[in-house]
């Protein structure tokens, strides 16, 4: 294999009673239709009638859903952020190969690697911090009790579906993402490491690459034809 794996490069008051009393007196004078209305509501029954004629309150949408819901959301971001380091990493190994195939130059797959590796470590970081916030909600849509209304029951089904591919996918993506960021170190630190064994090393990673990579694909490519979590609205 040639190329950069190869060797180190250097280099608020109370208004008074009659002032209340002389805005009812314009009103019902001058109104019309807006005086009947606020003089009905003193009558006797009049806050019963305009009790029964209110919109009653939305019942919320149990705890249990949204926890489910937001850890869904959660996984979604984990997932994006997953992808990133895997194109990062594919790309990266992808032009050894296509440089041992004669596909592409020396200078094109230093261009690759400069523009993959550059961004190697804000990919992880941000795969990261996402990834925690994931797993401290990632077992809520398996908490979902079966006493919640009916009207839920389709959306939990298909929320529980899609954080069952979100979880497959991390799995696979942590694997990608520990094989990128360890080259990432790897040649971070290259000036440290004896030109043999950053070559050795760099052969192992790509070699090794396929299988981790091959995985992520797989699950990823499930987890996007997986159903979308939305919940019906409240009523």
């Amino acid at each position: 294999m040639a190329g950069r794996h190869s060797a180190p490069k250097n280099g608020r008051g109370r208004r008074p009673l009659f002032v209340v009393l002389g805005v009812v007196t314009v009103l019902v004078l001058v109104g019309g239709g807006t005086a009947w209305a606020f003089g009905r509501a003193l009558l006797p029954g009049g806050d019963k009638q305009a009790a029964a004629t209110s919109s009653p309150t939305p019942k919320p949408v149990p705890a249990s859903v949204l926890d489910c819901k937001e850890s869904v959301q959660a996984g979604d971001l984990a997932v994006a952020k997953a992808y990133q380091s895997y194109r990062d990493w594919y790309r990266h190994v992808k032009a050894q190969w296509d440089l041992d195939k004669g596909k592409i130059t020396l200078d094109k797959a230093y261009e690759i690697w400069d523009e993959t590796h550059a961004r190697g470590s804000s990919d992880m970081n941000a795969f990261d911090a996402q990834r925690i916030v994931y797993e401290r909600q990632e077992g809520a849509c398996g908490k979902v009790p079966d006493s919640v209304p009916d009207k839920y029951d389709s959306a939990v089904g298909s929320c529980q579906k899609r954080a069952k591919a979100i979880s497959t996918t991390m799995e696979a993506g942590i694997q990608v993402g520990n094989d990128w960021m360890k080259h990432v170190l790897a040649e971070r630190n290259k000036d440290n490491i004896p030109s043999y064994d950053y070559h050795r090393m760099w052969v192992k990673a790509v070699k090794k690459a396929p299988k981790a990579l091959g995985k992520f694909e797989g699950a990823h490519g499930k987890y996007k034809m997986a159903p979308e979590c939305k919940l019906p609205k409240a009523e």
